[in-house]
């Protein structure tokens, strides 16, 4: 498929259009865009600046061919694709999902330049979407064409077999802003049989028409905005200004078509949005809960309570204090409750504090964290033990001496806990802690962990 292009200066159309299209318009169509949803195959913003990238799952990605897209208030769009007859336009490659042999429907927010301004134009026709090649029978366009009163008709053209073609005028006259959303809706109807096919301007609905066609898509691998193809003989191309345009495998219906759909204006539409009020194009969402980070409260994450040795064990009249390290994804705040703690405990300022008693206890603290959607609970095991009882009796005596030789040299049980058996306190248990526990027997020396 070849185009034929003028190779016109796009700088001397760009400023023609800087004269014909304020920069200040006030669109007939409430603020908004059209947006992403399920049913959406192909969509376009134009505000990439060296590309045209498709917002849809399909990526049909496009290469400007003598076409820029620049900042402007037109059509009430950050961005719009700037055109200047059939030598500039985008090309694309398309997928099956482009390809309709159902309902689909073509969509396109379009300022035309003045009709009777003096812009030389290829022809009358101002091309927006075509898949259309005479070559090959399937395929579909939809454009304007220039009527003589100064009027608009909306032209849509499928081709199966011999070809279709539909006309709805629409009057263009000065009190009109120029901006439109045109929409072309094609469904099956009498079980396929024939194809039911509606065009509605500004959400106006026009009188539809039916035709015996079938959809049915043969067409070409590619899709063009802004022009058609030679093989029509005289290429025909667009004159003005295209802010977005929107492909979607289904017969829209009017609260379909309206822009209202779209509240934060992020490109997604409000029923597919995750966050709906929120502005969030890249609708990111880390915890796969379909409620997007930027207005997920706590993104489902769990505050996450740790746990480490010097929680767990205790010695023989010394004090304890507990209080809980929490870490939560979030970063929010969270509240702290103890449901069982040990009976020589208390809670003091969401802490644990206590002094342990002269007997082996074995008790637990429950403690609950809670953030604003989610709880964790830990428990916590508290074991209060005689330094230097190695064997576990109670009391400190040659016993534990034996104990503790039979577990280094005769790979005997180890102390329970193992820091019972560390008479020394440095943190390992060896020979130097039997030598230190008969010192303290036999010779007077200094209690086990006394200098701890």
């Amino acid at each position: 498929m070849q185009i034929k292009r003028r190779h016109w200066s796009l700088l001397i159309f760009t400023l023609f259009l800087a004269v014909t299209l304020p920069l200040s318009v006030q669109p007939i169509q409430a603020q908004g865009q059209l947006c992403l949803d399920s049913n959406t195959v192909a969509l376009y913003h134009f505000n990439e600046r060296d590309t045209v990238i498709d917002s849809s799952p399909y990526h049909h990605d496009g290469q400007l061919i003598n076409a820029i897209t620049l900042d402007s208030a037109v059509c009430n769009d950050s961005d719009v694709l700037l055109l200047g007859g059939s030598f500039s336009y985008v090309t694309m490659p398309i997928s099956s999902a482009l390809k309709f042999t159902g309902d689909f429907t073509l969509e396109a927010v379009v300022r035309l330049r003045d009709p009777s301004a003096s812009m030389p134009s290829s022809t009358n026709e101002d091309i927006i979407i075509s898949t259309l090649c005479r070559q090959q029978v399937g395929g579909y366009q939809m454009s304007f064409y220039r009527l003589s009163n100064d009027s608009i008709a909306v032209y849509v053209d499928i081709r199966n077999g011999p070809g279709y073609r539909l006309w709805r005028p629409v009057f263009y006259s000065a009190d009109h802003p120029g901006c439109m959303h045109v929409a072309v809706v094609f469904r099956k109807i009498d079980s396929g049989s024939r194809t039911e096919v509606k065009v509605f301007i500004d959400s106006a609905f026009v009188q539809p028409d039916t035709t015996d066609f079938q959809i049915a898509y043969s067409g070409v691998d590619s899709m063009l905005i802004g022009v058609n193809t030679t093989d029509y003989g005289v290429p025909r191309g667009f004159d003005g200004v295209i802010g977005e345009v929107r492909i979607s495998n289904v017969a829209r219906t009017l609260d379909d078509l309206r822009f209202s759909g779209d509240a934060d204006g992020d490109g997604i539409c409000n029923a597919y949005d995750n966050c709906a009020a929120v502005y969030n194009p890249g609708q990111e969402d880390y915890d796969h809960d379909s409620i997007g980070d930027a207005c997920d409260p706590c993104n489902s994450f769990h505050p996450v309570v740790t746990v480490s040795a010097v929680d767990t064990l205790v010695r023989f009249h010394t004090s304890y204090g507990y209080y809980p390290t929490v870490s939560d994804a979030d970063g929010g705040q969270f509240t702290i409750s103890y449901l069982q703690y040990p009976h020589w405990c208390r809670v003091r300022n969401d802490s644990i504090v206590g002094f342990a008693p002269d007997t082996a206890f074995a008790e637990l603290i429950r403690v609950e964290i809670r953030d604003t959607c989610n709880i964790d609970t830990v428990s916590v095991p508290v074991t209060v033990y005689l330094c230097g009882n190695a064997n576990g009796d109670a009391t400190v005596d040659i016993s534990d001496a034996v104990y503790l030789i039979a577990y280094i040299f005769s790979g005997g049980s180890a102390p329970s806990p193992l820091l019972a058996g560390d008479a020394n306190c440095d943190s390992t248990v060896d020979i130097s802690d039997v030598v230190y526990l008969i010192a303290y027997i036999f010779s007077g020396g200094s209690a086990p962990c006394k200098e701890c």
